[in-house]
């Protein structure tokens, strides 16, 4: 008798998308008529300011979303 192999269920958005990906994308698209400074993404997302700043970076230039840099110093807005 040949043993099954067991597989663990994975998710959709696991499968498509980062963890980053996915809370980056659901804080924006969740609340689509506000914007946010990039330090409220970072401290939803829960992960380092470099890795939120590449995935904005990534959707942007994707034309997913748009940034503005106002004030000194530069702050994302999003």
């Amino acid at each position: 008798m040949a043993k099954r192999a067991v597989t663990k269920t994975t998710s959709l958005g696991d499968t498509l998308f980062t963890k980053t990906q996915q809370q980056v994308l659901g804080l924006l698209f969740g609340q689509p008529d506000r914007s946010f400074y990039a330090n409220e993404i970072v401290r939803h997302a829960g992960m380092g300011i470099g890795t939120v700043q590449g995935e904005l970076a990534r959707l942007s230039g994707a034309g997913l979303l748009i940034v503005s840099r106002q004030g000194e110093p530069e702050i994302d807005r999003v």
